[in-house]
């Protein structure tokens, strides 16, 4: 596994170049990716984040296997990360939004690169994807809920921008993690008078 570069590397707000699919040092790369991705039980992760300015990015493979995160039962916020670590991940070449819908939802996020901090970001639900596999293979998909999240969010990475940049102007700001039980309101909490 690769170190995770921190706020504030400048390889984080660079344009990531374009990377050759189907070229060994990608596949190296993805390799590498992968490793660090499963030793920090994440979502997603960059090649910017390990300090490499390509455009690769690996991805749980939510978004092909849930319309939303609402299909998951239990929901998404209380799926332990260990399940979803056993769901295969994506590597995505290139990855590019080509479209989203006029729907956008508001959600938490977080970042291997800045460490222990949440914040509320407006994202569109659905967005069109198109990447290609270390095949050379092209993929285009339609991915909503959680997965287009994490894709636009990991995309965002390649184009030098981080959550911070995206956070809600009328939401909290950020919030440390130790804190953030104080923001999330439980569906039970919603329902009771």
């Amino acid at each position: 596994p690769a170190a995770i570069a921190s706020i504030g590397n400048p390889v984080l707000r660079q344009i990531a170049a374009e990377a050759n699919p189907t070229a060994p040092a990608t596949r190296r790369l993805a390799r590498q990716l992968l490793a660090t991705l499963d030793v920090h039980d994440a979502l997603g992760l960059s090649a910017p984040q390990i300090g490499v300015s390509l455009r690769v990015i690996v991805i749980r493979d939510l978004f092909n296997r849930l319309d939303s995160a609402l299909s998951l039962d239990p929901p998404l916020g209380e799926v332990h990360r260990a399940h979803l670590s056993r769901v295969p991940p994506i590597v995505a070449v290139n990855p590019m939004v080509t479209g989203h819908s006029d729907t956008y939802d508001d959600d938490w996020e977080s970042c291997l690169s800045v460490p222990a901090l949440h914040g509320l970001v407006r994202r569109p639900r659905d967005v069109h994807i198109r990447y290609t596999t270390l095949e050379g293979e092209a993929v285009e998909v339609m991915c909503s809920g959680y997965g287009a999240r994490v894709f636009q969010h990991e995309v965002d990475h390649l184009e030098g921008i981080l959550f911070l940049d995206r956070l809600m102007k009328d939401g909290p700001g950020l919030v440390h993690e130790g804190e953030l039980e104080h923001y999330i309101v439980s569906d039970a909490d919603k329902a009771s008078p």
